[in-house]
């Protein structure tokens, strides 16, 4: 059998700037430096859109109120500042920074403006007992997900507690719900199919148990 070209399925744009969300800082790659300018003696402004989940980043020379320092990473190209204080008040952020894959926390920064922002993922920030439904808004629509015992059983869109009382989920085995709430059955539609693909990506193909039974493949 002859050579055949190697070829990857998902390949990074290394043209692209982005910023990587851990726990406690953003991170900036390398192409992010060079089009963001920074360098030592910069410092960093937020800002967050909360209803679209945004994060703005303000590159500024001077040290104004509520300003970050922005440091360079030792031995590396990149740079960081805290992110602390978004993380501890923005649900929204923490569900992201505490995402185990780094593909998840890696996203693209687009120029708006002075601001390059980074359109985060809806990571089923909120999280409640299956005992306890009826703390759940009942006009509560998006994406949502039941685990049991820490497994994920099923990924799911719409009404968080209209879907819980479809016929035959009160035999599912399940302990916990976990969800985001999206308005538009488009942007459901699509984080939806997002998180359905990041299983079955880290799972051999294969669906979240009661998604196979249900026949739900997005």
């Amino acid at each position: 059998m002859g050579w055949e070209k190697f070829t990857q399925s998902s390949i990074r744009n290394f043209e692209t700037p982005v910023v990587v969300i851990t726990s406690t800082h953003f991170y900036y790659g390398t192409v992010a430096v060079k089009m963001c300018e920074i360098r030592e003696g910069k410092r960093v402004i937020y800002h967050i859109d909360e209803l679209n989940r945004k994060i703005g980043f303000e590159f500024v020379t001077e040290n104004l109120d509520h300003s970050y320092a922005v440091f360079g990473k030792k031995g590396t190209t990149t740079y960081r500042s805290t992110a602390h204080g978004i993380v501890a008040l923005c649900p929204w952020v923490k569900s992201v920074a505490l995402l185990s894959d780094v593909r998840e926390r890696r996203f693209h920064l687009r120029l708006d403006r002075d601001i390059w922002a980074a359109q985060l993922c809806p990571a089923f920030e909120y999280r409640v007992l299956r005992t306890e439904t009826k703390s759940i808004p009942s006009n509560a629509s998006g994406i949502y997900r039941y685990t049991n015992a820490g497994v994920i059983v099923y990924i799911g869109k719409g009404n968080i507690r209209n879907r819980l009382s479809e016929i035959g989920r009160e035999q599912w085995q399940f302990d916990n719900i976990e969800y985001s709430i999206l308005s538009g059955e488009d942007k459901q539609y699509e984080w939806e199919s997002y998180w359905i693909g990041r299983f079955k990506d880290s799972n051999n193909n294969t669906l979240p148990v009661y998604n196979a039974i249900a026949g739900r493949t997005s």
